[in-house]
This record gives structure tokens, C-alpha cells and sequence, in this order.
């Protein structure tokens, strides 16, 4: 798997030193979309598949059918995506409490694809 760059973005730590105070809705943002690429990574590998639509009930459902550890990978997608749609369509910045749960959530899922991708 190659590096995932939002990922990368969502670590760059030059986001800390924007002047504006919505950075902690970019970086969350950075990690969810890097959490969805590895889900999707994850699902390709062990279903054959992924998600493609927009409805982020279906793409939950996917992975939680993966063998082992699919109700947790499950959950750290449905904290990603419930994080997105406040981060990206709220009108209010995110707490950096919220950066921790998407990067948890972002870093459990790489891990996983990283090691179904790579063996």
C-alpha cells in the first residue's frame, strides 16, 4: 500500500500554526478521508470489494463483514464518518479531542490495511 497522503497531511504540523481555528476541521478531515482509503483498501483485499456509493451505512456494513475484526473496523469507520459530517459541514471548529478520535480511528484502520496489503 502506498503512503496515504492525507494521512501525511492530516500529521503535517504546520496545520497547528494556522491562524485560523478551523485547522482542527482540516486535519480531521485529512484523517477521515485516509481512514476511508484504508477502509476501502481493507475491503478490496478481504471481500473483493468496496464501497462506492455515498450512503455511509453501506461502506459500515461492508466492513463489518470482514472476517476477525470487522465490528471494529466497523466502528472506527462510523466514528470517521460521523466526525466528517460534523467536520466538514458544521459550522462550528472542531476540539482537539475530536483530532484524537479521528486519528485513532484513521490509525487503526492503516494499520489494518497495511498489513492485509503488504502480509
Amino acid at each position: 500500500m502506498a503512503e496515504n497522503h492525507f494521512h501525511l497531511a492530516a500529521e503535517a504540523d504546520s496545520l497547528i500554526d494556522l491562524p485560523n481555528p478551523y485547522w482542527t476541521n482540516t486535519k480531521i478531515d485529512s484523517y477521515v478521508l485516509a481512514g476511508i482509503a484504508a477502509a476501502d483498501a481493507i475491503c478490496c483485499v478481504e471481500l473483493k470489494e468496496h464501497s462506492s456509493g455515498d450512503n455511509h451505512v453501506e461502506a459500515i456494513a461492508l466492513i463489518k463483514k470482514v472476517t476477525g475484526d470487522g465490528a471494529k473496523f466497523a466502528k472506527d469507520l462510523a466514528t470517521l464518518l460521523g466526525l466528517k459530517t460534523e467536520s466538514a459541514y458544521g459550522s462550528s471548529a472542531k476540539k482537539d479531542i475530536d483530532v484524537t478520535r479521528a486519528q485513532r480511528a484513521a490509525d487503526h484502520l492503516i494499520a489494518a490495511a497495511r498489513d492485509r496489503v503488504h502480509g
